[in-house]
């Protein structure tokens, strides 16, 4: 029973999508972010980039929040990656430890606050 328990928590920790015809599996820490692109999102890990067919809502449902928030309608962030938070008169931001700065929507700027 707890070989069972270890695979099913090790499950968790793992993101699977398809990309290019095969499929990817990705530990969820190695993540950065989720940027979407019309019905497609991009997925950015660790010096990598992949082109998905499923939309940013999607991956929102299946990626725990504990971990990750929604900044945008385009973006989701890996809470890890987060360098800073700023947060302007008319617009905010998230700088991300690889540079990427992502901006974040007046509706959703009091749960990015919440969570930094």
């Amino acid at each position: 029973m707890e070989v069972a328990e270890n695979n099913q928590l090790s499950e968790s920790n793992v993101f699977r999508f398809a990309f290019s015809g095969s499929n990817v599996s990705l530990l969820k820490k190695e993540i950065v972010r989720l940027e979407g692109y019309q019905n497609y999102t991009y997925i950015y890990s660790r010096g990598k980039k992949y082109l998905s067919s499923m939309t940013l809502k999607h991956f929102e449902s299946i990626l725990d929040s504990s971990q990750f928030i929604r900044t945008h309608k385009k973006h989701i962030v890996n809470k890890a990656f987060v360098k800073d938070f700023i947060e302007g008169v008319k617009s905010s931001e998230i700088r991300m430890v690889c540079g990427s700065q992502i901006e974040i929507s007046r509706r959703r700027l009091k749960s990015v606050r919440d969570n930094f």
